[in-house]
């Protein structure tokens, strides 16, 4: 990895897709009802300090290629293995691909740069479980490095709620790259910016740089998972993030926990295009205000008492019936004409 803090940035978290027609009590029970339903997995984040979970098992390994510390287990043939476990939430902030012109970050900073995701529970019960368990992970690094040496881990908060931060660089340096791992292209990358980023040679793009994006499928009782472009993804969206976890050195003997997002699943978009329908419709409603008060003839006549009788009423006898009132006036209208004096 690298001693600079900024190696993963954090997500900005721009909740403004979240005004008052999203229904956050209507996301919240479906996000709460789709953790219950992942919770016989013993992978989900929320489970890691449960007795089934696997906090029993995962010790820190140093690796060089990158220079960090990863949560690990041993697998059944003794191998080791990183820990990757699964959370679900509603998304409030990401930046994802494709990279689009203009691209303007400076090229001192491209090594950090990267793709990120927020995610919150909006204070559902197995999104606080898996805060809880991300700071038991967070103590279990602590007492591998020197007493405080190993930077607090706090969760962020968007308007009000609590949040998960997870990000992935789209570079490592090539120095702290194994040659089996560089990766030649980039998955999603249509302008070929994150490519051109490469040229120099200093920095490569790996397989931990890789994030998979998917849809999830629900077809009876079979499930499925479709690859899918990251533009897809929206503020407001339900998904769960695939993260590991990772230290890495600062400066003066101080380090830093990251958690690092390996892949993200579409679940559920229903709860956005409910508050997008009820937006549309308020808007709908504030244009055809706008519209009467702009233009006098769209207003509906101001009126304190009964509606004004027209005197003069032109009618077609040819393709409409005349009504009583009708016939009343024009016999009227000729009484005026033969009295003497008038006309």
């Amino acid at each position: 990895m690298t001693d600079d803090p900024a190696s993963i940035l954090t997500p900005h978290l721009p909740i403004s897709a979240m005004d008052e027609h999203y229904d956050i009590n209507a996301a919240k029970t479906s996000l709460e009802q789709m953790s219950k339903e992942r919770m016989p997995n013993h992978l989900q984040l929320c489970k890691f300090d449960m007795e089934e979970g696997l906090h029993r098992f995962v010790q820190p390994t140093y690796t060089e290629y990158p220079r960090c510390w990863k949560l690990t287990y041993l697998d059944n043939n003794g191998g080791i293995e990183e820990v990757v476990l699964q959370v679900q939430g509603i998304i409030t902030g990401s930046t994802m691909p494709p990279i689009k012109w203009p691209f303007k970050i400076e090229p001192c900073q491209r090594a950090y740069f990267c793709q990120s995701a927020a995610l919150t529970g909006f204070g559902s019960e197995s999104f606080a479980d898996a805060i809880r368990c991300i700071e038991e992970i967070h103590n279990i690094f602590a007492r591998h490095f020197p007493e405080e040496s190993l930077e607090l881990w706090n969760a962020s908060s968007s308007a009000g709620y609590l949040t998960i931060d997870m990000a992935n660089r789209y570079f490592t340096p090539r120095s702290q790259a194994s040659p089996d791992q560089i990766i030649s292209s980039f998955a999603i990358d249509p302008d070929g910016i994150l490519a051109a980023c490469t040229t120099d040679g200093t920095l490569v793009h790996t397989k931990d740089n890789s994030v998979e994006y998917y849809e999830h499928y629900q077809e009876g009782e079979k499930q499925q998972y479709e690859a899918i472009d990251p533009i897809k993804f929206r503020i407001g969206d339900i998904a769960e993030a695939q993260v590991s976890f990772i230290v890495i050195h600062l400066k003066e003997q101080k380090y830093k926990m990251l958690i690092v997002m390996q892949a993200l699943t579409l679940l559920d978009s229903s709860p956005l295009r409910v508050h997008t329908n009820r937006r549309s419709t308020v808007n709908m409603r504030d244009v055809a205000r706008a519209t009467r008060k702009r233009n006098p003839l769209c207003r509906p006549p101001l009126m304190t008492g009964p509606a004004p009788i027209r005197v003069a009423v032109s009618i077609d006898t040819r393709t409409t019936p005349p009504t009583q009132r009708h016939v009343r006036e024009h016999a009227a209208r000729r009484q005026l004409t033969n009295t003497p004096g008038v006309g």
